[in-house]
């Protein structure tokens, strides 16, 4: 199996345990990075046959402009055509209806949702944008376009957090 991992180091905001890079910017300096990302995939076309899987990773990939990401998938067109899975994770707050067309447009099969908690102290201390209506909303809308593979990130032992919490988090997943 042969895989290629992409990652999008910008954030909307920055959450308090994360240690991938990452940073928050404008969208002149995320427009000059997508540009290069393209230029290197191009660069590195021939290492980039027989692809089975393609992982877009950040930062948050869904905090780039629409048109920014299309690009992007527009340039991994030519090797995306016998993925087993094509990854992309995603914040649930920033998860809109354009945003789901665009997956289902270029054949995203599996989402990594970034929920951590629907603790609502635990998501205040982590600095996370989401509540437990916007994760089910953001699933609901995925499964609307048939994006049923979803993973969920969840954190355990957040400071001030009870075995109770946890069982709720996981109940709720």
């Amino acid at each position: 199996m042969k895989g290629l991992y992409i990652h999008i180091p910008f954030c909307k905001k920055i959450c308090s345990y994360c240690d991938f890079n990452k940073m928050m910017a404008k969208n002149e300096r995320k427009e000059a990075y997508i540009n290069r990302l393209i230029e290197e995939i191009n660069e590195y076309k021939e290492s980039l046959t027989d692809l089975t899987s393609i992982y877009i990773g950040g930062g948050t990939p869904n905090s780039i402009e629409l048109n920014l990401l299309e690009n992007l998938f527009i340039s991994l067109s030519p090797y995306s055509n016998n993925l087993i899975e094509y990854s992309i994770e995603l914040n649930p707050e920033l998860i809109t209806e354009d945003l789901v067309i665009l997956l289902a447009k270029y054949s995203i099969n599996r989402v990594s949702l970034g929920v951590q908690t629907i603790n609502d102290k635990s998501i205040k201390l982590l600095n996370r944008g989401h509540n437990k209506c916007i994760v089910i909303n953001a699933v609901s809308l995925l499964h609307k376009y048939n994006i049923t593979n979803i993973n969920i990130d969840m954190i355990y032992g957040i400071p001030n957090t009870t075995l109770y919490d946890v069982k709720s988090d996981l109940e709720f997943i």
